[in-house]
């Protein structure tokens, strides 16, 4: 592994909308192209299938090592979803019904095992176990309480939460409740409050800006035989369609924060209002940032993205 990899840990609310797979395959073929190493996986939504489908789709990608947790059976969205438990049921040789360990267990093991200030934390769900994470206490794994944890280790959490259109920005009703918010706010404002490092935000406005092409979960995926990035798409909605990239721009970012499609904000602070919409104040000495996209460079994302996720299990990609 490039001694520059990124190293990544994805909490998803996988099962909920098929972007959280394409983000999974997104960062597998990023990290055999020796760009990030995954170093576990938590699930924020409170179906055992969300897990099941991250082991699935881990397996897949010949990283069986990649440990996978959960939020438990009383986190949010306990439903299974559109396609969760179809497409582990299509692929029972990829589906393992091990016991998953919570996931405030399995982030507090892997940030004490890594040197401070080298990861980076994905958010493409609700922030139930990361609230977890800030407070929990001293453990077998570390002696410092979570807030102390994060600040060590994590140098930046790329988030996909909010929405800082000029719209919603001015605006501070529930016509602009962002989901992963919505369904947890509590955790969100603790997240918000307590991060004690760096945060990026990929807002929802970004979504509309790069679709994923549902031409190519039909026609860039060939090289393979049955996949289960392919059998979530096919499931989640009516094909044919195209879907916003909101997850996949947040774990792009996590990698490549250098590309120049993506901008960041100037600094600052970013509120919840009681609705569940976000709030973004400029201040010099803020930790949160957000993202938008260069004019004319949505197509180059998409165009990087769709070459990314099919990417042929252990085949490097031009960057």
């Amino acid at each position: 592994m490039n001694a520059e990899a990124a190293r990544i840990i994805l909490d998803t609310d996988i099962g909920n909308d098929v972007d959280d797979v394409l983000a999974m395959s997104m960062l597998h073929a990023l990290q055999s192209n020796g760009e990030c190493e995954l170093l576990g996986v938590c699930v924020s939504k409170g179906s055992i299938w969300g897990p099941r489908l991250a082991g699935v789709i881990n397996r897949f990608y010949q990283r069986a090592d990649v440990p996978v947790a959960w939020v438990g059976p009383g986190g949010p969205t306990p439903d299974a979803g559109r396609f969760a438990r179809q497409v582990c049921l299509m692929h029972p040789n990829l589906d393992d019904r091990r016991e998953f360990q919570q996931g405030v267990d399995l982030l507090r093991r892997t940030l004490a095992a890594q040197s401070d200030m080298s990861v980076t934390v994905v958010s493409i769900g609700f922030m139930t176990n990361l609230a977890a994470l800030l407070e929990s206490g001293p453990c077998p794994h570390s002696p410092l309480g979570g807030r102390e944890l994060v600040r060590r280790k994590v140098k930046l959490l790329s988030i996909m939460a909010g929405d800082f259109s000029p719209k919603a920005i001015a605006a501070s009703d529930q016509r602009f409740g962002e989901f992963n918010i919505v369904q947890d706010p509590s955790s969100a404002r603790s997240v918000l409050s307590n991060w004690p490092g760096l945060v990026v935000f990929t807002g929802y406005e970004l979504g509309a800006e790069v679709l994923y092409p549902g031409s190519n979960i039909r026609d860039g995926f060939a090289w393979a035989g049955p996949h289960p990035v392919v059998d979530a798409y096919n499931l989640f909605s009516q094909m044919p369609y195209d879907r916003p990239c909101w997850d996949v721009i947040a774990a792009m970012y996590a990698v490549r924060p250098d590309l120049e499609d993506l901008r960041l904000s100037p600094p600052g602070k970013v509120g919840l209002f009681p609705a569940g919409n976000t709030s973004f104040a400029y201040d010099a000495s803020g930790r949160h940032f957000h993202l938008t996209i260069n004019p004319g460079r949505g197509e180059h994302l998409q165009r990087m993205f769709t070459d990314l996720c099919s990417q042929p299990v252990q085949a490097a990609c031009a960057r």
